[in-house]
């Protein structure tokens, strides 16, 4: 049975990701976003609260994975369009399961009595697996953005005829090293964020 203080924490997540989805399906995408991004404060202010812990595994998740879909959610770029239902749906079920999985397992150490020898052991393996799912995640996304898209978007406003894209595209594939890529990502930082025509 989960404690009275987790119970309010999923009431809570429930309650905003429900509050969240009304809003974008009426057009109020910013209000969504600002929903989410609250509720990511909230969850990390309360674990941070419980565990004295500024890294605490369930406080960083959950700011990062419900900041970003606040963030997500506020539209920032053009290319942006509102989510299906199912896309709603998938966020909110992998966040409720990973939470669950993670509270299962937590419990299941302290039943052993495993958690006070090993706590900083096992919550170091915990934080190093999540973050090489998130960046596999992010890269997954990206890559699919780009290959669904043909071009990467950071470079490419909606100006640019489909011929450029190609042109594009093509001189990557024949002209690949790894000098390339860390090019992409210099350029990203300054073209997607000091650049004041970016997006």
């Amino acid at each position: 049975m989960l404690q009275a203080d987790r119970r309010a924490e999923y009431i809570s997540y429930c309650a905003s990701s429900m509050l969240a989805f009304i809003f974008s399906r009426i057009g109020a995408e910013y209000v969504a976003g600002i929903v989410f991004l609250l509720e990511a404060l909230f969850l990390y202010i309360s674990n941070f609260r419980k565990s004295g812990n500024l890294v605490d595994l369930r406080g960083i998740f959950s700011l990062s994975w419900i900041g970003g879909e606040g963030i997500a959610c506020l539209k920032l770029s053009h290319l942006s369009s509102p989510w299906e239902t199912v896309t709603w749906l998938c966020f909110f079920l992998a966040y409720l399961c990973f939470m669950l999985g993670y509270d299962f397992w937590a419990k299941k150490c302290m039943f052993e009595g495993k958690a006070s020898l090993r706590k900083n052991a096992v919550q170091a393996r915990r934080i190093l697996i999540c973050i090489i799912f998130l960046g596999a995640a992010s890269l997954g996304c990206f890559l699919l953005e780009a290959a669904v898209l043909g071009f990467i978007p950071l470079f490419f406003r909606g100006d640019t005829s489909i011929r450029k894209r190609i042109e594009c595209d093509l001189y990557y594939i024949e002209n690949w090293t790894l000098g390339l890529d860390l090019k992409i990502i210099v350029l990203t930082f300054f073209k997607g964020f000091i650049n004041k025509n970016a997006y």
